[in-house]
């Protein structure tokens, strides 16, 4: 509930070094990007996002208004060897969070506007830099 001590506690616990605040949305695998992103505006009420997640990646915006997104991944990504499943941070820092990424041990590619790690199946962990509209 809204003012709940458990609302209200949320996101208190988790410590002043995590390494991100918010997920900024996901990248889901899709055999058919148009019919996928039809069933996700037109059933679940989605919206084309004024802004993408991952460079040259239509998103779509959740309902409601924290901004989150989901961008839809069509089979030739996956056919291409990319990984499938992306989780997207967004984060104040992308220099800062390379380094501490690179200072827990983990193995960092660094690109223009993003900073990517791997989980061990090779789903890609993305951190972006955080906009006003995020």
């Amino acid at each position: 509930m809204p003012g709940s001590r458990h609302t209200l506690d949320r996101g208190k616990h988790l410590g002043p070094d995590r390494i991100a605040k918010r997920i900024a949305g996901v990248g889901i695998p899709v055999s058919d990007v148009k019919a996928a992103t039809a069933f996700y505006v037109e059933t679940l009420s989605f919206r084309p996002a004024a802004k993408e997640l991952e460079k040259h990646r239509a998103a779509l915006v959740l309902p409601g208004t924290l901004g989150e997104r989901v961008e839809l991944i069509g089979g030739e990504s996956a056919a291409a060897g990319s990984p499938s499943f992306r989780l997207i941070f967004s984060v104040p820092d992308l220099h800062r969070t390379a380094a501490r990424l690179r200072g827990l041990g983990f193995p960092v590619k660094q690109s223009q506007g993003e900073v990517v790690i791997q989980d061990p199946d090779g789903d890609r962990i993305v951190f972006i830099r955080e906009t006003p509209t995020n």
